[in-house]
C-alpha cells in the first residue's frame, strides 16, 4: 500500500512538475522624497499587454501588501516587467514570484528581479538627492521540485 502510494505521487509530479531554474535578484537602495519599495519583476510569455499583462497586473494587485501593480509591455520582446509597489514587511519577492509563475499553469516565468528601496533623505538644501547602491541575490526556494529530486527523496525515505 504504502509503495503504491509512493509511485502514485511520483507519478504526479513526473507529469506535472518540471524544474525551473534560479531567480536572479538584485537588490537596490536608492534616496527619493518618500520611503517605498518597489519590485521589477522580468517575466517572459507575455503575448500582449491588455490579456496577459492585464491577468498578471490583477493577480498582483490582490496580493496582501501589494501597493500597485503595472505592466511595462513591449509587443515582440521576450521579457516584459511587472512593477509593484509594495511592502516588503507584508508580503516578500519569492510570493509575487511564485504568484506570477501560477498564473495559467505556468505559462509565465519570472527570469529576473530588481527591488528598489527608496529611502527618504535630505541634503543641505532640503532637496532628496538620488543615491543607488546595489547588491546581487538569487532565490533558490522558488523552484518545484524535479523528478531527480523527487527521486532522491524516494530513495532517502525508503533507506
Amino acid at each position: 500500500m504504502a509503495k503504491t502510494l509512493i509511485f502514485a505521487f511520483l507519478g504526479v509530479f513526473l507529469f506535472t512538475c518540471t524544474p525551473e531554474g534560479d531567480v536572479n535578484v538584485v537588490y537596490k537602495e536608492a534616496t527619493a522624497s518618500v520611503d517605498k519599495t518597489v519590485a521589477r519583476i522580468g517575466v517572459e510569455g507575455m503575448m500582449c499587454e491588455i490579456a496577459c499583462g492585464g491577468k498578471i497586473r490583477k493577480e498582483l494587485s490582490e496580493l496582501k501588501g501589494v501597493a500597485s501593480a503595472d505592466v511595462e509591455f513591449v509587443d515582440g520582446q521576450p521579457t516584459n516587467y511587472a512593477v509593484v509597489e509594495y511592502n516588503p514587511n507584508l508580503i516578500s519577492e519569492v510570493e509575487m514570484v511564485q504568484c506570477v509563475n501560477g498564473i495559467a499553469d505556468g505559462l509565465y516565468q519570472v527570469k529576473e528581479v530588481e527591488v528598489t528601496h527608496y529611502l527618504p533623505t535630505t541634503n543641505a538644501s532640503g532637496t532628496s538627492e538620488e543615491e543607488t547602491s546595489e547588491v546581487n541575490m538569487t532565490i533558490d526556494g522558488i523552484r518545484l521540485p524535479g523528478i531527480t529530486d523527487l527521486i532522491q527523496g524516494l530513495a532517502h525515505f525508503l533507506r
